[in-house]
């Protein structure tokens, strides 16, 4: 009876190679390309960047409550104003109330009672930041970098022709953020 199993055991492993083989070279002979990224980053250009336009408006978007949290000159050719960057928590014996989010907003008042709202957004667990920049040709930009706790976002707003052009140098999508060493605001 003892042999009659292990000669059972031995045919049945027998039957499940030659069947796993089998199915495997069936497998191998077939194009399985649904499983294969459609995106490869060795072939495949990272897609364009997209330009908006941002348009002068009558007022802003920040109200009384908000923090004020960092502002400077900036002139180009056909303006003449002030970057403003604030956000929506409030501010109490000087020191800002943070929450786990808040909207921020990075605006340029045209110093004629006209604004241009570059960033607009609720960021969960994180900071906008900017700076302005001359380029090599002498032109002036602005570059938001917008960070939170899902990702990163770089983009730069240039003017011309009574309007901001935005182009997104950089976007990380969505990551889980571990360690920055980029100061948080207080």
């Amino acid at each position: 009876m003892k042999v009659w199993k292990g000669i059972l055991a031995v045919v049945l492993a027998a039957a499940m190679a030659v069947g796993g083989y089998t199915l495997g070279s069936k497998m191998e002979q077939k194009n399985i390309t649904a499983a294969i990224p459609k995106q490869s980053l060795e072939t495949d250009a990272p897609p364009a960047p997209q330009t908006v336009q941002i348009e002068k408006t009558d007022a802003g978007v920040t109200q009384e409550t908000w923090s004020k949290l960092d502002e400077s000159a900036f002139s180009a050719e056909g303006i003449n104003g002030t970057v403003t960057l604030s956000t929506s928590a409030g501010t109490y014996e000087g020191e800002i109330m943070w929450d786990d989010g808040q909207q921020w907003a990075l605006e340029v008042s045209d110093g004629n009672g006209g604004y241009y709202t570059l960033v607009d957004e609720y960021i969960n667990n994180g900071s906008v930041y900017f700076e302005i920049l001359e380029t090599a040709d002498g032109s002036r930009v602005i570059n938001a970098y917008i960070i939170s706790g899902a990702g990163v976002t770089l983009r730069q707003y240039s003017y011309a022709n009574g309007a901001f052009a935005q182009n997104t140098l950089y976007d990380s999508g969505a990551v889980n953020r571990l360690y920055s060493s980029v100061p948080m605001y207080q």
